[in-house]
């Protein structure tokens, strides 16, 4: 987007699929898509929330309006799709399947979780089959079990093989599962997505729960 257009303002207007208007407004050109879905008062705990240009088609949360809606501005549709997930029973890695390091609790439940027993490399997660391109929120369901110790480590999280973040698993986890975001990252073309949590401390670390993946 050229500097010019950078202070332009945008007349938008957003729809769902039913023709039923969500937003109507001016918005600067600079502003991303991601900024103008946190204006509209939308229930996002069962799926997210993608905004649709007739010809630009799917818009990523990091892009500016204004390098794909031209002025005056244009009518965007807005879309809903359920979260991607990852269950307890499909994430797996280094030695899950070993009792003396892993245990499934409730296996075969909705309840299911990996718990890690003890460990001195973790490299563990799961692979998302079919993500469109956008942007993604990595979200883990996870909590403590007893005495979390993980010898002061975090966790490096990585999306589709590559680094995403660092993440202090001990400074949040509690005893009930919560769900946390973990890092982010760009799924560039459509297809598989993999996310994995790393520790190669070289320290046997214990305690941690992990229940599911999603991708928001």
């Amino acid at each position: 987007m050229s500097e010019d257009n950078a202070v332009e303002s945008l007349e938008i207007e957003v729809l769902k699929l039913t023709g039923d208007k969500v937003f109507e407004g001016s918005v600067l050109a600079s502003s991303t898509v991601g900024e103008l879905l946190s204006q509209m008062s939308l229930d996002q705990t069962a799926v997210k929330y993608h905004l649709l240009h007739t010809e630009s088609g799917i818009l990523k949360e990091s892009e500016a309006l204004g390098d794909h809606v031209q002025p005056p501005g244009a009518a965007l549709t807005l879309v809903a799709r359920p979260f991607f997930k990852v269950e307890a029973k499909d994430i797996a890695g280094a030695h899950t399947n070993n009792p003396a390091y892993f245990a499934r609790e409730n296996a075969g439940t909705e309840e299911e979780y990996l718990r890690l027993v003890t460990v001195c490399w973790f490299s563990v997660g799961g692979t998302f089959p079919d993500v469109p391109p956008n942007d993604y929120r990595i979200i883990v369901e996870a909590k403590s079990h007893g005495r979390l110790n993980l010898k002061g480590n975090s966790f490096d999280v990585s999306a589709n093989k590559g680094q995403v973040a660092s993440w202090d698993a001990a400074a949040v986890l509690g005893d009930e599962f919560r769900e946390f975001e973990v890092g982010r990252f760009t799924q560039v073309e459509a297809g598989p997505a993999s996310v994995k949590l790393d520790m190669r401390c070289g320290n046997w670390v214990s305690g941690f729960c992990w229940k599911s993946i999603y991708l928001k």
